[in-house]
């Protein structure tokens, strides 16, 4: 937002910090099955969109605590079965088990030959258009 308007609070961002490491415990190197998705969704909306974000919010507006509460607990424990599905659907959608960072060098895939190949084409095209330019006169 360019213009934001309202309170700043700086906890928030912290949550989010909180749940992104909270995540990166429960998924980092480890094979992903849907009891995990299950389990670091649960963790994550209990510590973090339930617990401390209800605790901001508290200190931002000044709302009661136990009055915010019951209404994001029920909410969040209607949205954690969803949103688990969602996200174990979109990693088996996505196949992301493998990083760029991971492919040897002489790798044989389909996505490494294709972007071999990408690269080529744009390397002889960039010295095709330089060799016409310096034939023409312009470089």
């Amino acid at each position: 937002m360019m213009k934001p308007t309202g309170p700043f609070c700086p906890q928030l961002t912290l949550v989010v910090i909180l749940a992104g490491i909270l995540y990166g415990c429960f998924f980092y190197k480890k094979k992903l099955t849907i009891w995990r998705v299950l389990a670091a969704k649960f963790v994550v909306m209990l510590v973090c969109n339930v617990i401390l974000t209800t605790l901001c919010l508290n200190v931002l507006y000044g709302q009661a605590f136990m009055v915010l509460l019951p209404a994001r607990a029920l909410k969040n424990l209607i949205m954690w079965p969803i949103d688990s599905v969602i996200f174990f659907c979109n990693h088996k959608g996505l196949r992301t088990d493998w990083t760029l960072s991971h492919v040897p060098e002489a790798c044989t895939c389909k996505f490494c030959k294709y972007a071999g190949e990408l690269e080529n084409l744009i390397s002889y095209r960039t010295k095709a258009v330089r060799r016409k330019k310096t034939a023409d006169g312009f470089l």
